[in-house]
């Protein structure tokens, strides 16, 4: 598809593209960075997500892997490193030895928990500081945007 010059060229258009840039470059900066979430281990924003979506019922390596939508070994390096933190279980399949069955610590449980609650008070501030736009505006920008993005992975990758 090829695209509309006159239209990339556009003020707006240029100040998207600089808005979506910036915005990229805060997650990347966000997944990159280790904080300590109610304890003494510090943790990477993806290996609290992937505690959150095994306490959410994703206990296998490749469940988490397709909906991550990464691969097997990256999800494997994850889980070796939370498990070697204490922070996961991994336990035997019942119906193949070989499968491997995640489950979250007590101290895992309490580290979700903690980044669930701090999770909601970001997103609520946030979403506050888009205030000056109505609320139907803001649910229909973010996803116009999530389904814009994900629809570019996809084609990518």
């Amino acid at each position: 598809k090829t695209m509309d010059k006159t239209k990339n060229d556009s003020p707006e258009f240029q100040k998207f593209a600089s808005d979506l840039r910036e915005l990229l470059e805060l997650i990347s900066l966000y997944q990159g960075r280790s904080r300590y979430y109610a304890g003494n281990v510090p943790l990477f924003p993806a290996e609290v997500h992937l505690m959150c979506h095994i306490e959410e019922g994703i206990t296998g390596v490749t469940e988490l892997a397709n909906y991550e939508r990464k691969t097997k070994s990256a999800i494997s390096q994850i889980v070796t490193r939370i498990h070697k933190k204490g922070l996961v279980e991994k336990t035997p399949g019942e119906v193949s030895r070989r499968e491997i069955v995640l489950k979250l610590t007590e101290e895992g449980k309490k580290i979700t928990d903690y980044h669930k609650e701090v999770e909601k008070q970001l997103f609520t501030e946030i979403w506050e500081r888009m205030g000056s736009a109505p609320e139907q505006q803001r649910l229909e920008g973010s996803s116009l945007l999530l389904q814009a993005l994900r629809e570019s992975y996809e084609a990518r990758f």
